[in-house]
């Protein structure tokens, strides 16, 4: 018989330091006194929120879906819902997700940690999105990261500015992985504090490769409000913004026909 200790003694040391919490506040979260550590917290769900249920995380994924089950490709799909979500966000307000995580930054700050956005939001998002965080308070810490528009993949479009990374829909954990490259830098411990566990899964593979201390915060504040949310509702809402958007795709592709027509 294999004793229990002889198991351990096969599993690697970063898997031994990797963990993934349940948590429904960030007054749950558990910041450690050490050096060289990286805060990461998402940002739709996890930070911000918008004031109705159209444009809401939970919308997006029902609306692929939707557009998937009425004939149109994955990526089609995909390509259209990005671009509804781009367009509701910049006609919508935000709001914190909860009060408490104002406080959170500034322990932060205090204790001179440095914190940064990861989100799977579209480069096109980037000043819009700080414009939301700042309307709630939220500013990262523009002095550990370049605050400078970057790309980090232009194939892929993933995009990293003022201390946000916008992965641009593709793997968390791989855009990561990319922003590390580019500015050359590297973190004993890394927490993440994300409402899904598929991205903190992402990130938690991405830093096993460099054995990095990993300690992921799966966020579900909002887990009720997600499952009750209310596609009907958010319809009728659509059904105001919609032409709105519609109009601006067709002057986008128009525009696209004409610069393909002059190459």
């Amino acid at each position: 018989m294999i004793k229990f200790w002889h198991i351990i003694a096969l599993i690697p040391a970063f898997f031994l330091s990797a963990q993934i919490i349940e948590v429904e506040s960030f007054d749950q979260i558990q910041i450690p006194d050490e050096k060289n550590l990286l805060v990461i917290l998402d940002i739709d769900n996890t930070l911000i929120q918008l004031k109705q249920e159209l444009g809401s995380d939970q919308w997006f994924y029902h609306r692929w879906k939707e557009l998937e089950d009425k004939g149109l490709s994955h990526q089609e799909a995909l390509n259209k819902v990005a671009f509804e979500f781009n367009g509701i966000q910049t006609l919508s307000q935000s709001e914190l997700v909860e009060e408490s995580i104002l406080g959170f930054l500034e322990k932060l700050r205090l204790k001179k940690i440095p914190f940064m956005g990861l989100t799977i939001r579209s480069f096109e998002l980037c000043k819009k999105t700080h414009q939301q965080l700042t309307d709630c308070g939220i500013t990262f810490d523009s002095c550990f990261f370049d605050p400078q528009p970057h790309f980090l993949d232009k194939k892929g479009f993933v995009f990293s500015y003022n201390g946000v990374i916008f992965t641009n829909g593709s793997s968390k954990g791989i855009a990561f992985d990319l922003w590390k490259k580019a500015h050359n830098l590297f973190f004993d411990h890394v927490i993440v504090v994300d409402d899904k566990r598929a991205h903190l899964e992402t990130l938690q593979n991405a830093l096993a490769n460099y054995g990095i201390k990993f300690t992921g915060y799966r966020y579900g504040y909002l887990d009720a409000h997600v499952k009750n949310f209310c596609p009907k509702k958010a319809k009728s809402q659509f059904a105001f913004i919609e032409p709105l958007i519609e109009g601006r795709l067709h002057l986008v592709s128009k525009y696209q026909e004409k610069e393909r027509s002059l190459n």
